[in-house]
């Protein structure tokens, strides 16, 4: 298997470059999700799905220049040259941190969206039950709540 070695390292620098781009995106989306910033978080999933597909077109180029379904470690295996073979293997690993540290905000952002999720799901239903009781006895699905005890908040409590 002959490899362009030099078109493989231009394909992984600009990889690098997406990656650094969807990590900083992904770092910002969390922020955005603390902050409930909700328009800004619709202009940063925007430029996300821009930079993915971008990543994608490349990951395709990788793919016709290897001919292959090998791992980029394996192809790099394959090369003779012992510099080239440093110099992909530098750019091999940047591109795999770069991956996990998306992967780990990812993990986080998903965090924050179920807990937000939690707390709006909460807020409707406490508002709920204050304002129209009798439509607190039946769940979501329109059947009888078995364990009908309203909550109560202090705030709505005492304004009530």
């Amino acid at each position: 298997m002959v490899i362009d070695t030099n078109k493989l390292e231009d394909i992984l620098n600009k990889e690098i470059e997406i990656y650094t781009e969807l990590e900083k995106w992904t770092f910002d989306k969390k922020q955005s999700l603390v902050n409930c910033d909700i328009k800004n978080l619709k202009r940063i999933d925007k430029e996300i799905k821009k930079y993915t597909a971008k990543a994608q077109i490349l990951e395709k180029e990788k793919f016709k220049l290897t001919n292959s379904n090998l791992l980029l470690k394996d192809v790099i295996e394959k090369i003779e040259d012992k510099e080239k073979v440093a110099r992909l293997s530098n750019l091999s690993e940047k591109l795999k941190s770069t991956a996990g540290n998306i992967q780990k905000e990812n993990k986080v952002n998903e965090q924050l969206i179920k807990h937000g999720l939690k707390m709006l799901e909460f807020t409707v239903l406490s508002i709920t039950k204050v304002l129209a009781p009798e439509v607190s006895a039946y769940n979501y699905r329109g059947k009888t709540n078995k364990n009908n005890t309203s909550v109560k908040i202090s705030s709505i409590s005492r304004e009530a």
